[in-house]
């Protein structure tokens, strides 16, 4: 997260928001999705840094709930 920052910075951007996630190793938050904008915009601010450990269960409960919208739209599993 620190890191894309910099880089961000290095450009004229400024990172207003990250979220670093884990994906399939559980124990390591080893992504992060970074929002950002030019460093002259009006939205430009202090960057806001998440941590959330908890991504990996929430895309599996997320994946489980479109797998059950699917089957009861078409009657049948995907």
């Amino acid at each position: 997260a620190v890191k894309f920052q910099e880089i961000a910075a290095s450009y004229n951007f400024t990172c207003i928001k990250q979220e670093c996630i884990n994906w399939d190793i559980t124990e390591i938050l080893s992504d992060c999705f970074s929002t950002i904008v030019r460093s002259t915009s009006k939205f430009s601010r202090e960057p806001v840094l998440l941590h959330n450990p908890e991504f990996q269960k929430e895309q599996n409960q997320a994946k489980k709930s479109e797998l059950a919208r699917n089957k009861r739209r078409t009657g049948r599993s995907t």
